[in-house]
């Protein structure tokens, strides 16, 4: 259902690999796609989806080549996060952390980090892991 809705959401959308906010970008050595999908539709997919979505839907979302897929992904963890007790708040983050490697621009980072990794890391009054990302060369 939700993958449904978001295809409708670009059906007359025309496929970019760039747009106003963002340079040609690079996912595993291919070029990160973007359908200007805006953001309130993004957001109210997630609102609509977040207490629902399988585990395989949201890795078929944060893997994909298309940006405002990822883009959705992080929303959903975002909202999930805020209702999880700690221990479910844990497996988010590992979920986050395992395929880090798609959070792979400024965007998704600004809406990921600090609602997911930030807050679980200060529910649990550990700052380590965002200590050692800040080191990070990798500026995205």
């Amino acid at each position: 259902m939700l993958l449904e809705e978001l295809k409708k959401l670009h059906k007359n959308k025309n496929v970019m690999t760039e747009t106003r906010f963002h340079k040609k970008t690079y996912f595993d050595d291919k070029v990160d796609y973007f359908l200007n999908i805006s953001m309130p539709d993004l957001r109210t997919l997630a609102k609509k989806h977040y207490q629902t979505v399988s585990n395989s839907i949201m890795v078929q979302l944060i893997t994909n080549e298309i940006h405002e897929y990822r883009l959705l992904a992080l929303i959903i963890l975002s909202y999930q996060i805020k209702e999880q007790e700690l221990k479910e708040q844990e497996k988010t983050v590992e979920f986050y952390l395992e395929y880090l490697d798609n959070v792979n621009n400024w965007d998704l980072v600004d809406v990921s980090a600090a609602n997911i990794l930030g807050r679980y890391f200060y529910n649990i009054d550990d700052y380590n892991l965002l200590y050692e990302l800040s080191l990070s060369k990798n500026l995205v």
